[in-house]
């Protein structure tokens, strides 16, 4: 690559990692408002659909993040660039875990990752299911 193709890559590199470090600063900031005051249920969805323009998945994701950065006291800006979704996804896997470790893994795991990492860990003993290739229709 030329200098003007690496250049970008570092200054995309470089946005991607504010893109992350503001989620984490949203997700407190969503956490403090929602703690702020009694919310009904019914003016908590209006409130984070309307003004916020954000989905009940993408807002209980941003909770439990901005939660359990204000728990363990980290400021969202000093942390390292790593993904809410990840954090989210590391948190819930590792609910007894020191902080240190469930950051280093929420940094270094993928989606794919966590996936085989669920996989792994079921026990589950349910005998396979038959689907149709083509259309998906369960064969018994």
């Amino acid at each position: 690559m030329n200098s003007l193709n690496n250049s970008l890559v570092e200054e995309t590199k470089e946005l991607l990692s504010l893109v992350k470090r503001n989620y984490l600063a949203v997700s407190v900031n969503i956490f403090k408002i929602k703690s702020a005051k009694e919310w009904n249920e019914k003016d908590w969805v209006e409130f984070y659909e309307q003004e916020l323009e954000l989905g009940k998945s993408t807002v209980s994701k941003l909770l439990k993040v901005g939660e359990w950065i204000v728990a363990q006291s980290f400021c969202a800006e000093t942390l390292p660039p790593v993904g809410y979704q990840n954090l989210y996804l590391s948190i819930n896997r590792n609910k007894d875990a020191e902080p240190k470790y469930i950051l280093a893994e929420a940094q270094t795991w993928s989606k794919d990752d966590y996936r085989s990492a669920i996989k792994d860990e079921c026990d589950h003993n349910y005998p396979k299911i038959l689907v149709c290739s083509h259309c998906f229709k369960r064969m018994d």
